[in-house]
């Protein structure tokens, strides 16, 4: 609907296509080579700042012939079925046995090395695995060849949970991690902006006021702005303009998802 409304070669913020800012960009080149040595890496934030996108960056490694990168992103599972999850990822046939599956995937993994492939595993969510769950995911990883790399992404509570005691084991093999932060209106602007380049819409589309208002609300976290942007553009097809105005974005700000805790009891 926007794509053809405003005339533009494809839709605003592709996620195939999606740009890296370059906090992200430093995560992704950073894993990109621990995945060269072998390694654990974790890759943590708050929601919306940007850490599917690495992930698709990631995932479009595999258009490299020697690099192999099967995800998993259901993790709310007993380790049974996040075995047989992993199976679908390395698009092996599933096996009655935990123990037949394992040795299927570790064949896998060494077949790859053999082939001289390098392998990044990528568990998204990985804040919901149980702990005891990721403790047998990493025995099971451990036994893997050394051109394999192990990318947990997952909120903050991920590194929390690791960083405890009992959980010494697996955070001494954490090789690399990265906690991705909120970027300032000025990164969000220069973000913005790209991809509406990108995409060939007009800066003069939006309104400097809607702009800005865009920027204020959006606080630093690249999900939030995609989607201001988005529902912007939506509503100004909805009222037939070409322009998106202050009055447009704050119609948006007013429906209920993007008010606060405090301002919805007090509706």
């Amino acid at each position: 609907m926007i794509k053809s409304y405003f005339g533009l070669k494809k839709t605003p913020f592709d996620k195939t296509e999606l740009t890296l800012t370059e906090q992200q960009h430093t995560v992704f080149d950073s894993i990109n080579i621990h995945s060269k040595q072998g390694g654990l890496c974790v890759i943590a934030g708050e929601p919306g700042t940007g850490k599917t996108a690495i992930m698709g960056a990631l995932q479009n490694l595999s258009k490299n012939k020697s690099i192999e990168v099967p995800t998993m992103s259901r993790t709310m599972h007993s380790y049974s079925n996040i075995i047989k999850l992993l199976l679908e990822a390395f698009k092996l046939d599933n096996k009655h046995s935990v123990k037949d599956c394992e040795a299927d995937i570790l064949q896998e993994a060494f077949k790859l090395n053999s082939d001289n492939k390098t392998l990044i595993t990528i568990i998204d969510d990985a804040h919901l695995l149980e702990m005891d769950v990721l403790r047998k995911l990493r025995l099971l990883f451990d036994a893997f060849p050394r051109n394999h790399n192990l990318v947990l992404i997952g909120q903050m509570e991920l590194l929390h949970r690791i960083a405890l005691g009992a959980n010494a084991d697996i955070k001494s093999r954490i090789t690399y991690s990265a906690k991705l932060l909120k970027i300032n209106p000025v990164q969000m602007e220069k973000t913005i902006l790209n991809e509406m380049d990108k995409c060939g819409l007009a800066h003069s589309t939006f309104e400097e006021g809607a702009f800005e208002l865009i920027l204020r609300n959006a606080d630093g976290l690249l999900r939030q702005g995609r989607n201001l942007v988005l529902a912007s553009l939506v509503q100004a097809v909805i009222e037939g303009r070409k322009t998106v105005t202050t009055s447009i974005v704050n119609s948006i700000l007013t429906q209920p998802h993007w008010r606060s805790y405090e301002e919805l009891i007090q509706i």
